[in-house]
């Protein structure tokens, strides 16, 4: 894993879901420029009380910076076009 500091602007509104065993979670979207007009997606996930609270306090296109363990993926489009997937 990669620990890293990620910042950008949230794409939607963060959710408060519960886990199979019960225990809450919040999860969301950012969108993180990388440069000459691109930006990627990075998914949010926030187990703590006080980061949970913390994202349920902000709306969409609110600006958010979130450290933590970078895990990088890869996803296939409707085009059929691999993209990275990054989730933190």
């Amino acid at each position: 894993m990669i620990e890293s500091l990620v910042s950008g602007k949230l794409h939607g509104k963060p959710m408060q879901r519960t886990s199979k065993t019960g225990r809450p979670f919040v999860t969301a979207k950012l969108r993180v420029a990388t440069g000459a007009d691109e930006s990627h997606f990075v998914n949010v996930t926030a187990f703590s009380d006080s980061a949970q609270a913390a994202l349920l306090a902000l709306d969409d296109g609110d600006g958010v910076a979130v450290a933590g363990s970078l895990n990088v993926g890869m996803w296939t489009n409707r085009e059929g076009v691999a993209a990275p997937s990054l989730s933190i």
